[in-house]
């Protein structure tokens, strides 16, 4: 048998940092994967044919890693926004969304204000405002699907430090008559975040859920989510959202 000859060490080098990359940290850096239960409530007061004001109350339950129930609050998120929105010229396609004409809307504006926070006394406390800007074009398609491709910048002040997040989020749904009375409308999302901290792209979002418009002032929701964080580590969290939707 021929005997090998020496390995030169450029290509040792090379081998053992493709197998660190492969194999080494798959264990050790293990992603974390949180619970969490996202209930939401939002109250949509009618201004004129075109506009609203949004008010938004969120607090956010992580399940506790010891006894497993969805009891800590771990994350507190208030806001009030104001929304313009350009409808449909065809009388029949405003009133054709039960619940939420603005959801036929062909282009929908959005300014606002949020306050998060982490409630205890456990260092480092977290604090963010959030000024808000989005712009929602929307368009109908064949077999009652809406599309809609909103496009939101948040410029954040958190712990004092400034900071902004790009989101463009897709989002599809399809309103279906049931009965005389019956409407359910369920829908799917894709969300990425980019983050100027990072200056990349840190997190993607997937959502799927049903809304069942009840009366014309009232639309609860029921979703899942998937979230995917790069940074500051590596995370993953799966959340059972409630949203209920009341307009005066």
């Amino acid at each position: 048998m021929r005997p090998l000859g020496p390995v030169a060490p450029g290509r040792t080098a090379l081998a053992l940092g493709l197998g660190l990359a492969f194999a080494g940290p798959t264990a050790a850096q293990a992603p974390e994967t949180s619970t969490q239960f996202w209930p939401e409530a939002n109250a949509y007061v009618r201004l004129s044919e075109g506009a609203r004001l949004v008010f938004l109350f969120a607090p956010v339950h992580e399940r506790d890693t010891e006894t497993g129930q969805l009891s800590r609050v771990s994350d507190i998120q208030v806001g009030a926004h104001v929304e313009f929105g350009l409808l449909p010229f065809a009388r029949r396609a405003r009133v054709q969304a039960r619940y939420d004409a603005h959801r036929l809307s062909y282009l929908r504006l959005r300014l606002g204000l949020r306050y998060q926070a982490r409630p205890g006394d456990e260092p480092p406390r977290y604090e963010e405002w959030r000024g808000i800007v989005e712009l929602t074009p929307r368009f109908n398609l064949p077999g009652n699907l809406m599309v809609a491709q909103r496009n939101r910048l948040d410029l954040r002040r958190i712990n004092g430090e400034p900071s902004w997040r790009y989101r463009p989020r897709l989002w599809i749904e399809r309103e279906t008559r049931v009965g005389p009375r019956v409407t359910l409308v369920p829908y799917g999302s894709a969300e990425v975040f980019w983050d100027s901290r990072y200056d990349a792209w840190i997190r993607t979002r997937y959502q799927l859920g049903l809304a069942v418009p009840l009366e014309r002032w009232l639309a609860p929701e029921i979703y899942y989510a998937f979230q995917r964080d790069e940074q500051p580590a590596l995370s993953y969290t799966h959340a059972l959202g409630v949203v209920v939707a009341l307009y005066f």
